[in-house]
């Protein structure tokens, strides 16, 4: 079966200590914030399907973080698809958050997705600058395990012109080191000459999923680096 990330508090803010919720200080579980009624899992209460779930699937979950990556400008304004897939027989209620200024998440869209089903959620929130930004991820949040994934300029009045799909993972399926490919578009005279193209450059972005999130990357290719904060 797969193998998870284990809740530690060498990765985590808060983690689960059987029913209670602990907060994390200096790598060490700290003092109680919650006591869990149903079910605790990855620092947070939870009901029971979503917990087991985290201990066992890899694809689908009840968490999910994304982000809608920078486009040309033209489409900039376009919006972002989320679909979520219930193949269970609870409904689960869902929502999309994005960050607050306070460090709390705040709800942009909420759905229910009926057993057996899918639903959709639309929005425009897109990375348009290279670098640090707190503002621009997403959250995706279930009361019952779903599959997730995003369309960035889902052309859903037929008119997109620069489209792509990703499927999000689950948080139990994260983990803290990863290979990425990513290959510049060839420069020809039509992606020069569209606005913010930055000629086709390619791109990695990563979403932290907890505060003071270290990331060093590794080139093995020489690459122009673009972002305040970005070494």
């Amino acid at each position: 079966g797969p193998t998870f990330v284990h809740e530690s508090c060498e990765t985590a803010s808060r983690i689960c200590v059987g029913s209670d919720v602990f907060s994390c200080a200096d790598h060490q579980p700290g003092a109680v914030v919650e006591h869990c009624s149903e079910a605790c899992s990855l620092g947070r209460c939870t009901v029971l399907a979503c917990a087991q779930a985290e201990r066992s699937e890899g694809r689908r979950g009840c968490r999910f973080y994304g982000v809608q990556m920078d486009n040309v400008d033209a489409e900039d304004g376009r919006q972002t698809m989320v679909l979520l897939n219930n193949g269970g027989a609870d409904p689960a209620d869902a929502r999309i958050e994005v960050p607050a200024a306070d460090g709390t998440w705040a709800i942009l869209q909420s759905v229910t997705v009926k057993p057996f089903s899918g639903e959709t959620l639309r929005f425009t929130r897109p990375a348009v600058s290279p670098g640090i930004n707190s503002a621009v991820a997403f959250r995706v949040e279930t009361t019952a395990p779903v599959l997730a994934l995003a369309i960035v300029d889902d052309d859903f009045d037929r008119m997109a012109r620069s489209s792509a799909g990703m499927v999000l993972l689950p948080v139990q399926a994260l983990g803290v080191q990863y290979m990425a490919v990513t290959s510049p578009a060839s420069a020809t005279g039509a992606v020069s000459a569209a606005a913010g193209s930055r000629g086709g450059a390619g791109a990695i972005a990563v979403i932290a999923t907890e505060p003071n999130t270290h990331l060093t990357p590794r080139l093995t290719a020489p690459a122009l680096v673009q972002g305040v904060g970005v070494p």
